[in-house]
């Protein structure tokens, strides 16, 4: 159970409302707890099933006001933070910094944070019954902070604004989540880039999450490096180091991604597809979705329909 006060201890009040009220960033499937007050703004995005529960998290914060957030769970806790930066005491009560591109994993029954500015992070809560089904020992879990990979990045990253239907839905958060517990079990330990702090690893971050909830959006590198305050040499120095490829690769990449994804699990036509990623003719999405798969996308949505009705029958 979560709760969020004032710096006079005041509880904040949330208040349910529609999930497609939401701009920006979406946990499909979620309820959605909304709070507005003076110099604050809080999105909690909730999804639940029998053996994990996950969820999506925005707090924009004005001037000097800080929230204190409190949270009671027996679960194991993974939480990683997509923008800004998370506050949060460990065992002994000192203050740590969660920035963006890590991870935190946790046992701890009662976990307190401070908001003090902007911060969006993802947290997943998997209890004892979902280890137990996967055949993985919670004591093999990474515990502590640790810099993210790009492959549990992209794993949590493709759990929000997923394309799914409500029937599919179930399923592959599910299988999601199965997949992030193997690799957290087995991830070796991210070292910093040569010759970047973790402030600047977290700035690429940033703007790696800005660029996945602006995805149908014609974003320029530079008002990207705007928006995240850095400049543009910067951005694309750090985007190479972090993740070995140039801004417009990943983009790129995400957006082919998430085509994929709504090819194989819904029936938007391929002419609303192109502008839904962000592409702006027809002609150059299928060109760009060929080099990478090899097929067009009228040829990949035929092929795994197929492919399905042959695993059914």
């Amino acid at each position: 159970m979560l709760t969020i006060a004032l710096p006079t201890g005041d509880p904040v009040d949330l208040e349910l409302v529609p999930l497609r009220n939401l701009k920006g960033t979406r946990l499909p499937g979620s309820n959605l707890l909304q709070g507005t007050g003076a110099g604050y703004a809080i999105a909690i995005q909730d999804y639940f099933q029998s053996v994990f529960s996950l969820s999506y998290r925005s707090i924009e914060i004005s001037g000097k006001l800080h929230l204190d957030l409190t949270e009671h769970s027996s679960s194991v806790r993974i939480e990683y933070v997509l923008s800004g930066e998370l506050i949060w005491y460990d065992e002994f009560g000192d203050q740590r910094r969660l920035l963006a591109g890590q991870y935190l994993v946790s046992r701890n029954r009662v976990m307190k944070r401070v908001v003090r500015k902007k911060c969006a992070w993802f947290t997943a809560f998997i209890n004892a019954d979902m280890f137990t089904e996967n055949m993985v020992e919670e004591s093999v879990m990474p515990y502590g902070v640790h810099h993210v990979s790009l492959d549990i990045k992209d794993q949590i990253l493709g759990l929000l604004n997923n394309p799914y239907n409500a029937g599919m839905r179930n399923l592959m958060y599910d299988s999601a989540v199965n997949k992030l517990l193997m690799l957290l079990s087995n991830a070796p330990e991210q070292l910093l880039p040569d010759k970047m702090t973790k402030e600047e690893v977290a700035i690429i971050h940033h703007a790696d999450a800005l660029i996945a909830e602006n995805i149908g959006e014609h974003l320029s590198i530079h008002t990207i490096a705007r928006m995240v305050g850095t400049n543009a040499f910067t951005l694309k120095r750090g985007f190479k180091a972090v993740f070995n490829m140039g801004v417009f690769k990943r983009l790129t990449s995400r957006r082919l991604d998430l085509a994929r994804q709504y090819l194989e699990n819904t029936d938007i036509p391929i002419g609303d597809i192109f502008m839904q990623v962000g592409y702006q003719s027809a002609a150059g999405f299928i060109t760009a979705f060929r080099r990478k798969f090899n097929k067009t996308p009228r040829e990949w949505r035929v092929d795994h329909r197929t492919k399905q009705k042959g695993d059914s029958s």
